[in-house]
């Protein structure tokens, strides 16, 4: 009897071993019992890129890692920087004298690995051999002539510092581009440059002739710039577009801009808001700013449905700045249920 119950025991033991399965520290089945982790020599590389704080990974025996450590990210890759095999906890790095900080653009010559500490995660390292700052590369794009608006835009990143240099620097917005404007090769860090006793400020419209270039710091950041040669200011361009009547109410509409400051002057125009469009109404070729005007002793004020016929014009400062102008000729209140 007591052989027969030793016997059952063994058979279950031998069950149980047959459905068991080994498991990984986290607690899912290991596939094959992977001893991680595993390290690939990847051979020598030469790396251009920019250093940065990367988060310790976590390994099979420690699954949170708060710390950082200084790496290199390249176009396509992140790797953990080495030096002497050991890695750096701190934003910067001293080698031969030279101090390398989390921002600045290196060029790095060392052997590559990869390491792999389970199915999914893996890391790539690189051993510093040799490691120099990398300087901005300009490309000059020729001679240029550009319509835009002088901006205020913020320094950008120099390639040894980051983030970029602190201020603002003054630009030219076009359609399509922005350029850091320069005068006798400096940049202009006040919202307005005087030029031969002219002076052209932010917001100001104006056609600009000189020498583009183009620096560019890594594929992620670059600028133009345009060397000043000539500059003038950008007048309005207004085209009549005859006579029109036109029924709305009238309304107070925000001043537009004048092409030559920015934002655009304080204060609201009369206007008239038509199903279609909005004008500001002129008269005797001039605007009012007051929420109501008086014609031949009748009172028009704001909230009012009326008719007006007169001279439509379109002002045009930029393809995105333009306004509708109607002068009166003839104006008449429209009673309601008409």
């Amino acid at each position: 009897m007591k052989t027969c119950k030793f016997l059952a025991m063994c058979l279950l033991a031998a069950i149980c071993g047959m459905s068991s399965c080994h498991e990984k520290d986290d607690g899912s089945p290991d596939d094959g019992g992977t001893n991680y982790p595993v390290t690939i020599q990847l051979g020598q590389r030469t790396c251009v890129g920019t250093i940065v704080t990367l988060f310790d990974l976590p390994t099979r025996t420690s699954p949170i890692a708060p710390d950082l450590m200084l790496g290199l990210e390249t176009v396509t890759e992140s790797y953990i920087l080495t030096y002497g095999g050991h890695r750096e906890s701190e934003d910067k790095i001293t080698i031969d004298g030279t101090e390398y900080a989390v921002g600045d653009r290196v060029e790095i010559t060392g052997m590559a690995s990869s390491t792999r500490i389970s199915d999914t995660q893996e890391y790539l390292q690189l051993e510093i051999l040799t490691i120099a700052k990398t300087s901005p590369v300009t490309t000059v794009l020729g001679q240029r002539t550009c319509e835009g608006t002088i901006i205020s835009l913020p320094n950008p990143p120099t390639g040894t510092s980051e983030p970029p240099l602190p201020g603002m620097v003054l630009g030219l917005e076009t359609d399509a581009e922005s350029y850091i404007l320069s005068y006798n090769g400096h940049w202009e860090s006040g919202d307005k440059i005087t030029i031969d006793g002219s002076e052209y400020a932010v917001g100001d419209r104006v056609v600009v002739t000189g020498t583009a270039s183009e620096t560019v710091i890594s594929p992620a950041d670059k600028y133009l710039e345009l060397e000043i040669a000539t500059i003038q200011k950008k007048s309005p361009t207004t085209t009549v577009l005859g006579q029109r009547t036109c029924e709305g109410t009238i309304a107070s509409l925000p001043n537009p801009p004048t092409g030559t400051s920015e934002p655009p002057l304080p204060g609201m125009v009369l206007g008239l808001e038509t199903d279609t469009e909005s004008y500001i109404l002129s008269y005797n070729g001039h605007w009012e700013s007051e929420d109501k005007i008086t014609i031949d002793g009748s009172e028009y004020a704001v909230g009012d449905r009326v008719v007006v016929t007169g001279t439509a014009s379109e002002t045009v400062i930029s393809p995105a700045d333009k306004y509708l102008e109607l002068e009166i000729a003839a104006i008449q209140k429209r009673s309601a249920g008409q």
